[in-house]
């Protein structure tokens, strides 16, 4: 499963290069829209924050209304996330 870079919105399929994108995002402007627009191009419509706080899934929400994004924050909001 490729992972989405944040400073270029664009898939990494290598650990090496996963790496590298977790330095470069800590000194260079992140490209969030990018990302999410290349995920929705893609297919994907599901998308789950995890963590504190809904930040990230309503940036999703604000650039695409029909995207599918959650947060799950403790193990209560896991749980009913799985079903169970």
């Amino acid at each position: 499963v490729p992972i989405v870079a944040n400073c270029t919105g664009e898939p990494l399929t290598k650990a090496e290069d996963v790496k590298t994108e977790i330095v470069s995002q800590i000194c260079s402007c992140v490209q969030w829209k990018q990302s999410i627009d290349y995920m929705l191009g893609t297919g994907v419509s599901q998308f789950v924050e995890v963590g504190p706080g809904r930040a990230l899934s309503s940036m999703v929400r604000r650039i695409d209304v029909s995207a599918d994004a959650i947060s799950v924050g403790d193990m209560d909001s896991i749980m009913l996330l799985r079903g169970g």
